[in-house]
C-alpha cells in the first residue's frame, strides 16, 4: 500500500496532464515539425479522403445501377419489405457493439483488480470506450493504448499497472483475433457449408492469401512478447537486428534510446503476462473476455446482413452465422494491416464484394454502410461523446479544487531490464555532408 505522501505526490503532479490528441488534429498541435513533414501529412489526409470518397462512390454506383452481374434487383416498395420485416436484427447489430465494448471493460475490471487490488469498475468501462475510440482514429490502430495508459494514470491507477492494462489487453486481443481468423481459414479451405460458394471462385486464392499475410503482420508484437517470456537472450537479440535495420535505412533518429525503450517495453509486458499468469482463474477469464470481444466483431455483420435480407437456402439461421463468421474473419484479418483508420476504404470495399452476390441489387451498398456505421463510426460517435463529457466532468472537478484522482490500491512499479540481457551499442554510420560539386 502506498504511503499518503506518495499519493498526494502522485494527485498534485497529475492534475495537469494533456491527454494523447487523435491524429487528425496534430498538424495543429506540434509545433517541432518540419515544414515538409506537415506538407506530407496534409498530402495524406487528402488522399486518404479521396480514397474513401471514390471506393464509397464506385461501390453505390456499381450497386445501384450496374449490371450487378445477373443479381437479382428488387423494387422498392419490395426493399421496403425486405427492411420492414428484419428490422430487430439491425437493433441486435448496435447492441453487439456496445456488448464488445462491455467485454474489453470487464476485461479492464479483472486486470484492475489482479494488479492493483481495486477493479475500478466505472474506469475500466471508461478506458475501454475511449480505447477503442482512439484505435479507431489513428492508422494501425496505434492511439488507443497510450491513451488508455493516460486515462488510467490520471484517474488513479499508478505506475506499471497504468501501463501493463491496456498493453495486456492489446495482446490478448491480438492473439485471440488471429486464432479465431486461423480457425475461419482452416474452416474456409476444408469447405465448411459450402463456404467457398460465397463468394466469386477467383476472389478465394487472394483471400486466403492477404488473411495469411494479416494474421502474421497481427501476431508480431504477441510473438515477440511470448519469446521475450520464454527465450529472453534471443528475443533481444532479435529486437536488436530489427533495430540496426532501421539504422542502417536511416528511418530511425536515435537506434540506441530506441532499442533500450522497446526492450524495456517488452520487458514490462511480459512481466505483466507472468503476473496475471499466476493468478490462473483472471489469466483465464481475462482470455475467456478477449474471445467474447471478437466474437462480437462476426455477430455484427452478421445481424446487418440478415436486416438486408441475406440467407442461404439449405442452411439453418445458426449455420447461415457460421458461414458469414468465416468470411468476416477472414476479411478482417486480410485488411489488418492497411495503415488507414479503421482500415477504411479497403475493408468497406472487401465487404461489398465479398457479400453483395448475396444481397439483391441495390440493398449490398447499405447493407456496407451499415455494417460501418455499426462497428466503425459507431465507436468514433460513442467515444466522441464520453471523451466530452469526461473532459467537462474533470474541468468542473478542478474548477471546484477537486481531485480527479483516486489514488488507492497497491500499484506496480516499473521493470527494469535485466543484468542478463546484454544490449550491444548500435554503430551510427556518420552522413556524407559533403555536397557534389
Amino acid at each position: 500500500m502506498t504511503s499518503q505522501k506518495e499519493q498526494k505526490d502522485f494527485v498534485e503532479n497529475n492534475q495537469n496532464i494533456t491527454p494523447p490528441q487523435a491524429f487528425i488534429d496534430q498538424d495543429k498541435k506540434d509545433d517541432g515539425v518540419s515544414k515538409r513533414q506537415k506538407i506530407f501529412k496534409n498530402v495524406c489526409s487528402v488522399l486518404f479522403i479521396v480514397f474513401i470518397v471514390g471506393v464509397i462512390a464506385i461501390t453505390a454506383y456499381n450497386d445501384f445501377f450496374g449490371d450487378n452481374a445477373g443479381r437479382e434487383k428488387a423494387t422498392f416498395e419490395e426493399i421496403m419489405q425486405i427492411l420492414g420485416k428484419n428490422w430487430w436484427c439491425l437493433l441486435i447489430a448496435v447492441f453487439f457493439l456496445f456488448v464488445s465494448f462491455f467485454w474489453k471493460g470487464l476485461k479492464n475490471v479483472v486486470m484492475c483488480k489482479a494488479l492493483t487490488g481495486k477493479s475500478y469498475v466505472k474506469l475500466s468501462m471508461e478506458t475501454a470506450v475511449l480505447g477503442t475510440y482512439y484505435n479507431n482514429v489513428t492508422p494501425l490502430a496505434v492511439g488507443g493504448q497510450p491513451f488508455e495508459i493516460y486515462h488510467l494514470s490520471k484517474h488513479g491507477v499508478r505506475g506499471g499497472a497504468a501501463a501493463s492494462i491496456p498493453i495486456a489487453s492489446f495482446f490478448l486481443n491480438q492473439l485471440t483475433f488471429v486464432i479465431l481468423a486461423i480457425i475461419a481459414l482452416t474452416m474456409f479451405n476444408t469447405n465448411v457449408l459450402n463456404s467457398q460458394a460465397m463468394i466469386p471462385e477467383s476472389y478465394a486464392p487472394t483471400l486466403c492469401l492477404l488473411t495469411i499475410i494479416g494474421c502474421i503482420c497481427f501476431i508480431g508484437m504477441p510473438s515477440m512478447i511470448v519469446l521475450f517470456s520464454v527465450m529472453p537472450k534471443i528475443g533481444s537479440k532479435l529486437v536488436y537486428w530489427v533495430v540496426k535495420l532501421g539504422a542502417k535505412l536511416r528511418i530511425l533518429k536515435d537506434p540506441n534510446k530506441t532499442l533500450r525503450s522497446t526492450i524495456k517495453n517488452i520487458v514490462h509486458n511480459s512481466h505483466c503476462l507472468k503476473k496475471l499468469g499466476s493468478t490462473p482463474i483472471a489469466f483465464l477469464l481475462i482470455v475467456l473476455l478477449s474471445f467474447l470481444e471478437n466474437f462480437c466483431l462476426s455477430l455484427i455483420p452478421f445481424f446487418v446482413l440478415k436486416t438486408f435480407g441475406f440467407y442461404i437456402e439449405g442452411l439453418t439461421f445458426f449455420q447461415e452465422y457460421i458461414v458469414i463468421a468465416i468470411i468476416a474473419y477472414m476479411l478482417l484479418a486480410s485488411v489488418s494491416f492497411v495503415p488507414t483508420p479503421g482500415n477504411s476504404g479497403v475493408v468497406d470495399g472487401g465487404f461489398y464484394l465479398l457479400f453483395s452476390g448475396s444481397l439483391v441489387s441495390g440493398l449490398a451498398f447499405p447493407a456496407m454502410m451499415v455494417w460501418r456505421l455499426c462497428s466503425f463510426y459507431g465507436t468514433l460517435i460513442v467515444g466522441f461523446i464520453l471523451a466530452t463529457h469526461i473532459n467537462n466532468r474533470d474541468a468542473r472537478r478542478l474548477k471546484a479544487n477537486k481531485s480527479i484522482i483516486e489514488a488507492e490500491g497497491e500499484f506496480n512499479e516499473d521493470v527494469d531490464i535485466p543484468d542478463y540481457i546484454n544490449i550491444p551499442t548500435i554503430e551510427i554510420a556518420p552522413q556524407n555532408t559533403n555536397k557534389a560539386k
